[in-house]
């Protein structure tokens, strides 16, 4: 997977959302000290919490989702497609991709 954009969040509770823009398939994982902080992702009807301590999800960001309330420290980082990842010339988006 090939992903434009990472995003860094600290200690990030959220609501249900959807990323409407993102395309394609997201990342997560969840690092610190922390309890809880599950991810949730909501696929139709029934909500699933995912533990991403430690550990990558990929997911679809356009479904419904959140970051649930955590006790410690808690950093998740996001990759993602950002829609406007096109608008770069080759030559920035070469120099992108050797930064990583």
């Amino acid at each position: 997977m090939q992903w434009s954009s990472l995003q860094v969040n600290i200690d990030t509770e959220s609501i249900w959302h959807a990323d409407a823009q993102n395309l394609g398939w997201s990342a997560i994982l969840a690092l610190g000290s922390f309890t809880a902080g599950h991810f949730a992702l909501r696929s139709g009807g029934t909500p699933v919490d995912y533990n991403i301590a430690g550990r990558i999800l990929c997911f679809d960001s356009r479904l419904q989702h959140r970051a649930l309330p955590h006790k410690g420290s808690r950093i998740s980082i996001v990759a993602f497609q950002h829609p406007l990842r096109g608008v770069f010339s080759p030559g920035v988006q070469g120099q992108l991709k050797q930064l990583g």
